[in-house]
């Protein structure tokens, strides 16, 4: 869990059509925008002293193959693929976030 105003590193990808931060301290995912569970905004970009709206910070694969909710994901390495970035810095601005093992709202 991460209070708002923390900074969260780490470099987005996408699954089940939502654009997730994959920490890099924990290896745990953060969802960016919780507004199709009523959450609203949950990170956005952090640069320097002032926090911007959340920008693509990388060109994603789409995944392959489709997920089904049915499916057991596994080893998600199979799942996700996406281009190597640099991390970057996220700022929370709800008041609390969850880090997930994987990039589900089911996850743990």
């Amino acid at each position: 869990v991460r209070k708002k105003g923390a900074l969260v590193t780490g470099t987005s990808v996408q699954a089940g059509g939502q654009t997730w931060v994959r920490e890099q301290s924990s290896n745990g995912y953060v969802l960016i925008d919780g507004s199709f569970v009523g959450l609203g905004q949950l990170l956005r970009r952090a640069l320097d002293k002032e926090d911007a709206p959340v920008q693509p910070i990388s060109k994603t694969v789409p995944l392959l193959p489709a997920l089904r909710p049915e499916e057991d994901l596994g080893d998600l390495s199979k799942w996700l693929r996406h281009e190597p970035v640099r991390p970057a810095d996220f700022r929370v601005v709800h008041s609390k976030i969850a880090i997930r093992a994987a990039p589900s709202t089911k996850a743990q």
